[in-house]
């Protein structure tokens, strides 16, 4: 309807500043209104539907199909959450980065404590061994 009504005349025209930058608009009727709900309702199903499917076969593939950060998004904005409450994309995936290294270094160190917990205790680690440069956290240099 906007396009029409532009193209018509019945609009003023888009400031010169304005022209490259493009125009976003944003239906606000009731007809607009109810298909946003329609279509966040239909990803509500969907998503609940895939959940089931996952849970039934054990299979997280499923998942593979979405664009779960566009979907999350898009309901937001559905919903006609503020913009300013959303994490940009870049802070979101600094923050996913973070937590990853963070699993990474947890699992690490989780991974030497049952490597020294495999060492029986009443054997010494000979020094400068492998298992001697773990324990030291690679610190020792090695010996050929």
């Amino acid at each position: 309807m906007f396009w029409i009504l532009y193209r018509a005349g019945y609009l003023a025209p888009v400031p010169e500043e304005l022209r490259d930058e493009g125009i976003e608009v944003d239906y606000i009727s009731k007809l607009a209104m109810a298909m946003r709900a329609f279509e966040t309702k239909a990803a509500q199903g969907a998503l609940t539907f895939t959940g089931t499917l996952v849970q039934a076969t054990q299979d997280q593939s499923a998942w593979d199909v979405y664009d779960l950060d566009k979907i999350n998004r898009g309901v937001a904005e559905r919903y006609g959450t503020p913009q300013e409450w959303l994490r940009p994309e870049s802070e979101v995936r600094k923050l996913r980065e973070e937590r990853q290294a963070a699993a990474e270094k947890v699992a690490q160190e989780q991974g030497m404590r049952d490597l020294a917990a495999a060492v029986p205790v009443e054997k010494k680690v000979e020094d400068g061994s492998l298992l001697d440069q773990v324990i030291q956290g690679g610190k020792a240099s090695a010996q050929v």
